[in-house]
């Protein structure tokens, strides 16, 4: 299978990565150092620009050919490069993370700020080293930020990790523009729908959304979630 092939490829990266401390992992493979695994389309990696130009680099070096992606709008910071080698396709962020949709840029260094090194325990494989992966917080504001429904489930997920919430509050508050806020409101009412339950639910396989355990779940999450948005609108 395509996906299998594709993991394989970049736990064997990551295995290889020069890694210094201004780098993490972002996105569904830094959700699986938390949650249960899922296949993910691509491996997001927040790079500090002082490390960009080794890891362009060492990419070329295994193959990849690297092409950078419009940044238009975002800022003079912000720098998106995307590397594929037919099998992996691998993103990277540097200066900031960003959403269009919402137009903020979440700082890289923020992202990168306290990451956590774990082995990734993925579908098929799993890395051989600890990996850098960004810390519950950043994942939280990242995937709240973006607001899709995969994101919203990613979080939930990983909802049995504690997370400071005054940090991701502090953060929205800081960089809250019109579009951010109106991203922020339509998550928050995706949270009360019962169709994003249910779907989040089958995602994650886990059983039955009558299930009281996975009702008393989502509710401890959404309104944990919810209390988060509320702040940073307030």
């Amino acid at each position: 299978m395509i996906s299998t092939s594709r993991e394989k490829r970049i736990v064997s990266l990551l295995d290889q990565w020069p890694f210094n401390d201004d780098q993490t992992v972002i996105g569904g493979y830094a959700v699986a150092a938390y949650g249960p695994a899922r296949y993910s389309q691509d491996l997001d990696v927040a790079v500090s620009r002082g490390s960009l130009e080794a890891v362009k680099g060492w990419l070329s070096s295994e193959g990849f050919s690297l092409s950078t992606k419009s940044t238009k709008n975002l800022g003079p910071e912000v720098v998106f490069l995307r590397g594929t080698d037919g099998i992996a396709t691998i993103d990277i962020l540097s200066g900031a993370v960003v959403d269009r949709e919402a137009k903020v840029n979440i700082p890289d260094a923020w992202v990168i700020e306290r990451s956590r090194k774990t082995r990734l325990i993925l579908m098929n494989s799993s890395t051989r080293r600890e990996i850098p992966v960004a810390r519950p917080e950043a994942i939280w504001a990242l995937k709240l930020q973006a607001g899709r429904d995969q994101d919203i489930g990613d979080i939930f997920s990983i909802s049995r990790y504690s997370v400071d919430t005054s940090e991701i509050i502090s953060l929205f508050r800081l960089l809250m523009t019109t579009a951010l806020s109106n991203k922020l409101r339509k998550v928050r009412s995706k949270l009360l729908d019962p169709k994003l339950y249910e779907d989040s639910i089958s995602r994650l396989s886990r059983g039955k959304p009558t299930d009281r355990q996975n009702r008393h779940d989502w509710s401890n999450f959404s309104s944990l979630a919810i209390r988060i948005i509320d702040s940073s609108l307030a």
